[in-house]
């Protein structure tokens, strides 16, 4: 195992191009300019292709009446309910379980 991690750190070390913080003193272990230029990016990632975020587009609804159960149905106080319900749900839990405890206690 360790020799197999050993093996891939200096594999993927050997691949990886460290671009110069400061062009006119080069450190150690620092690209050159050759190797900058000839230095590609990869854009996989477990062998796929990476896509860019602000090219996948939702596909488009046709436009269709809206439902009287969409029209009850208040969005904001739903949302706000269950964002509170989620929020507080640790709360919420220790104060049944004192609770319970209490009523243990008291039998």
């Amino acid at each position: 195992g360790l020799n197999h991690n050993t093996q891939r750190l200096k594999t993927y070390l050997s691949k990886l191009v460290l671009f110069p913080v400061n062009h006119n003193k080069l450190r150690k272990g620092e690209a050159s300019e050759a190797e900058q230029k000839a230095a590609v990016q990869d854009r996989t990632r477990r062998g796929r292709t990476v896509t860019d975020p602000a090219t996948i587009r939702a596909k488009r609804e046709v436009p269709r009446k809206v439902t009287k159960e969409e029209k009850d149905k208040l969005a904001y106080t739903f949302l706000k309910k269950n964002h509170s319900a989620v929020r507080f749900f640790g709360a919420r839990l220790r104060r049944a379980q004192k609770k319970a405890e209490a009523e243990a206690k008291k039998k």
